[in-house]
């Protein structure tokens, strides 16, 4: 199935061929992960999604401050269809370590980041 484009694409983009391989050149680019340090594609390289089955569940939404999971969810849970609909919980990406970008070293090249303890 096509991937649908936006209707003023030619706004912002003058050769979608380059615009392709720059974006599949920056996904796997470990600099320009969240981290700095991982890129995009270690997880979402399985058509753009994380294929990772265990550890999918936050047990409250974005709004929601987290609380135990209720039963028969849980920790380290493998996701079936008849888990669904979730409820409060929020399966998703596993995503990296929370951080603060502080700097670029220009003479690595490497960011610095501050993971709360």
């Amino acid at each position: 199935m096509p991937v649908p484009l936006p209707t003023n694409l030619g706004n912002y983009v003058t050769n979608q061929a380059v615009a392709i391989r720059l974006g599949k050149a920056l996904f796997w680019d470990m600099q320009a992960g969240s981290d700095g340090l991982t890129a995009c594609a270690s997880c979402h390289f399985a058509a753009g999604t994380d294929n990772r089955t265990r550890n999918t569940l936050s047990p409250g939404g974005p709004d929601v401050v987290p609380a135990p999971f209720t039963p028969p969810l849980g920790v380290n849970r493998l996701l079936t269809a008849a888990d669904f609909p979730l409820g409060q919980a929020v399966a998703g990406s596993q995503g990296v370590v929370p951080s603060t970008f502080n700097a670029i070293i220009a003479s690595t090249r490497n960011e610095t980041t501050t993971a709360p303890a």
